[in-house]
């Protein structure tokens, strides 16, 4: 599945994966107006007839982002636009909005295993870790605390 309206330059254009996460945040910023009301329409296992493929495509996006590092981040762009290109969604609704949900999907990925990541290489710096700002969002890394680092 090619994304329309501009969508596919939001994973085209980004760098390292926090460029992808800021794109994509951007993107679904700018095109979607309630987001509550999308993520209730489109994410809805009872009425959207995509659901169980955006759902398999979110835990493939996981798993192509679980054990990201910077080196690896062309493999991983390459291994999204694998699964986008698998992809064959039914028309629900609104045609962009159908496609928005792939984004909402990366993004939603990402955030699930972002946590689990090595935070040593995410902080070398205090500030963003977009680099190009391409989007006018910014990433910044925060580790997640454990409960055995608070004692």
């Amino acid at each position: 599945m090619i994304l329309e309206h501009g969508l596919n330059e939001a994973i085209l254009d980004a760098d390292n994966i926090f460029d992808l996460i800021g794109n994509c945040f951007g993107v679904l910023c700018e095109n979607v107006d309630n987001h509550q009301a999308f993520i209730s329409r489109y994410l809805d296992r009872e009425l959207n007839p995509n659901f169980d493929i955006l759902d398999r495509f979110s835990e493939d996006v996981m798993d192509a982002v679980d054990d990201y590092n910077f080196i690896n981040y062309t493999q991983v762009r390459h291994r999204i636009f694998q699964l986008m290109d698998k992809l064959e969604l039914q028309d629900y609704l609104e045609p962009k909005e159908n496609q928005l949900v792939v984004i909402y999907c990366i993004l939603a990925a990402i955030d699930s295993v972002a946590g689990d990541w090595e935070g040593e290489w995410a902080l070398d710096s205090l500030g963003p870790l977009d680099k190009h700002h391409k989007m006018g969002y910014r990433v910044y890394y925060a580790i997640k605390k454990r409960y055995m680092q608070t004692i």
